[in-house]
């Protein structure tokens, strides 16, 4: 309370002049008075620390030309053949296969239950028990912080990754599993918030980024679109 009555009483003495020192002029005393300049750009989703950065990005620029481009298709099948084709184009050069029956399985198994079979998929992986015990705070966190401001959102993911990274009990596929479903999470919540388009980073999509890192033979940018955009299509019909 004493904070927020200074403030208000030294507020009218003060001209804010945006100049190149970084000062301000406090017409009480004639002087300058050094100020911190805040930063006005937005916040981007990007996070160089995280090695597997990429992953991220190449999801929200294959989301981007999905959106775009969309037929309205709404099986997961369709949702698939879309995505592995703009993945496969010479932009991407995303080879895994992931139209699979058993990838279409998984996906249904998901949007059946979110929350059911995301425990089920860390427990049964191979991530070792501290791995499995962080990716899973990971996931419950970002259902808690949903609603939050996109810069919450972003210092908390990225708090987690760099303690992901000075973690010793953690080996480097723990890492790589970990930092990859980050990565493609904290990318998709930004376009959620701040794209302003028809996208809900959802469970499902954070979820299926986690199967697809899982198996090499994935694609974590595709199994987390197709899953995302499959469970999108849901909520809105």
């Amino acid at each position: 309370m004493k904070k927020t009555v200074l403030l208000i009483l030294i507020f009218p003495f003060i001209v804010i002049s945006c100049s190149p020192e970084g000062t301000v002029d406090d017409l009480r005393t004639n002087k300058k008075v050094n100020f911190k300049k805040p930063k006005m750009t937005l916040q981007g989703p990007d996070n160089n620390t995280n090695p597997y950065d990429s992953a991220g990005r190449l999801h929200n620029e294959i989301l981007e030309i999905y959106l775009a481009t969309s037929s309205g298709n709404t099986l997961i099948e369709d949702i698939m053949a879309q995505i592995q084709l703009i993945g496969l184009s010479n932009t991407f050069n995303i080879v895994q296969d992931c139209s699979a029956p058993t990838s279409i399985n998984i996906i249904n198994t998901i949007l059946i239950n979110p929350q059911s079979s995301g425990s089920a998929i860390i427990e049964n992986s191979v991530l070792t028990v501290p791995a499995k015990a962080k990716i899973a705070t990971l996931l419950n966190s970002l259902a808690l912080i949903k609603t939050n401001p996109y810069e919450d959102i972003y210092e908390f993911i990225t708090t987690y990754e760099s303690e992901i990274l000075l973690n010793d009990l953690l080996n480097n596929e723990d890492r790589r599993v970990i930092l990859t479903t980050a990565s493609i999470a904290r990318y998709s919540i930004y376009y959620e918030k701040k794209k302003d388009r028809d996208w809900d980073s959802s469970a499902g999509n954070h979820i299926g980024g986690l199967v697809g890192a899982l198996d090499i033979n994935l694609s974590p940018v595709i199994m987390a679109l197709v899953a995302g955009i499959a469970q999108n299509n849901l909520i809105v019909n």
